[in-house]
């Protein structure tokens, strides 16, 4: 069975073409592969039935060579696919990637899918068609094998995936440029496909080789065990689904088989970008049955996976903002991540609770817990606000969020804490109700 055969029935058992004649995008960079792919698509539509359309994202990342390229599809489409439209983008990706902190590769795909899916949702929507082929399949195994990221990531490149299909993963780098040859397409080569810095570029130039001369059918090998993995890991991300929990108590009790994969669902929920490595889930496991209620482990993306008492929490990181201390006011007082409402009151002896307090007249400001701060509150020992915290099981970054309302030099009252009973004023007396 040759390539084309294959891609044929890789593209009809994973249903990848839209229902209805709908539209195939084809990402277009001007490469081996991408060529290979928009003229496979092309004629494919004389037996499968599809609209057809073309997409190019500049980079911006090679000067002029990027500007070549975006000149040669435009040409390739004008000449040899006149009746495909074809659609331009282009970004600032090293600004961005500055900008975010993240790296040029990482950001540029980000950007380039961004602007394929609004192609694609002002096009009326249909799916993508990328041209990843069986060779990047297999780096893509070995560099996840590399970086330690458990199951998921010796599943490879999935053929459909998020409305991205990807036609020509049985199809290897030699068959699409003997392709290329034979019909005689053109294609621009992108220089940066020669730097060994990039990781992918020295398994491509100088391991896959080798692994290649032990077993000459290695892409299709990799392919095989992928697509067999890829069917363990979805089995298993099924029975994962039916325990998804934050709850650590429910955690602890997971089969040690499904707990690192509940934390990487609850990442991809999150929409952290990325799949965890298997030191990061093991390091997230670990704030599961630590001891530390407030401890927090870094994500890729600018995430955190962070223990709030007898919770896990998994979501974008929280900076913390600090704010300055301002005198308390009649009306709306927004201080930290709380909002208190001050009003003139008749105290008639009511017991002021964690998130209602009554002071007796007097000038207060608001201002972060610090070192030192204490409470008496009515009917209770006195006791540290750090420790009051740390009982009401106020994750530790949050404590600098709740205000502490200063009288006399020292701790009145604490939101969500209570007030000191030396604060509250004689019944029939006047005073500031103040509410949560």
């Amino acid at each position: 069975m040759g390539w084309m055969e294959r891609a044929v029935r890789l593209t009809d058992e994973s249903e990848l073409l839209p229902p209805g004649g709908g539209l195939v995008l084809a990402a277009v960079s001007g490469g081996a592969d991408s060529v290979c792919l928009l003229d496979w698509l092309y004629h494919l539509r004389d037996v499968r039935p599809f609209r057809l359309a073309a997409a190019h994202y500049n980079h911006n990342l090679r000067g002029e060579e990027s500007r070549r390229d975006e000149t040669f599809v435009q040409n390739l489409l004008a000449e040899r696919y006149p009746d495909i439209d074809l659609y331009i983008g282009s970004g600032d990706v090293a600004g961005a990637a500055r900008k975010a902190g993240r790296g040029l590769e990482d950001m540029g795909r980000e950007l380039r899918y961004a602007f394929l899916q609004e192609t694609l949702q002002a096009l009326g929507g249909g799916v993508i068609a990328t041209a990843h082929n069986a060779d990047d399949n297999v780096e893509t195994v070995l560099l996840h094998l590399l970086r330690g990221s458990g199951l998921r990531g010796l599943t490879g490149i999935p053929p459909k995936r998020d409305g991205v299909i990807r036609p020509l993963l049985t199809t290897t780098r030699t068959q699409i440029l003997e392709y290329l040859r034979i019909y005689s397409l053109p294609h621009v080569e992108d220089s940066s496909n020669t730097d060994d810095r990039f990781s992918r570029n020295h398994l491509r130039r100088h391991v896959v080789p080798l692994l290649r001369e032990i077993d000459p059918w290695l892409e299709e090998r990799v392919g095989e065990t992928a697509a067999v993995l890829r069917r363990e890991d979805a089995y298993l991300d099924e029975l994962a689904r039916s325990r998804l929990t934050g709850s650590v108590p429910e955690l602890r009790r997971l089969p040690e088989a499904l707990l690192p994969r509940v934390i990487q669902l609850l990442a991809e929920r999150a929409g952290c970008p990325a799949v965890l490595t298997l030191a990061q889930r093991r390091a997230a496991v670990e704030l599961v049955f630590g001891e530390n209620p407030s401890a927090q482990i870094s994500l890729p993306g600018h995430f955190t996976a962070r223990r709030e008492y007898d919770k896990l929490i998994l979501g974008p990181s929280l900076e913390h903002v600090p704010w300055e201390p301002f005198p308390l006011a009649a009306g709306e007082n927004r201080a930290g991540d709380c909002t208190l409402q001050v009003s003139a009151w008749t105290y008639q002896g009511e017991k002021p609770g964690k998130d209602c307090f009554y002071l007796r007249l007097g000038d207060y400001r608001l201002r972060p817990r610090q070192t030192g701060d204490r409470l008496r509150r009515p009917g209770r020992p006195e006791r540290s606000v750090k420790r009051l915290m740390i009982d009401e099981k106020i994750p530790r970054l949050y404590r600098d969020r709740f205000p502490v309302l200063e009288g006399e030099g020292r701790a009145a009252a604490a939101a969500g804490l209570g007030q000191d009973q030396s604060f509250l004023p004689q019944a029939g007396e006047a005073c500031w109700k103040i509410e949560l």
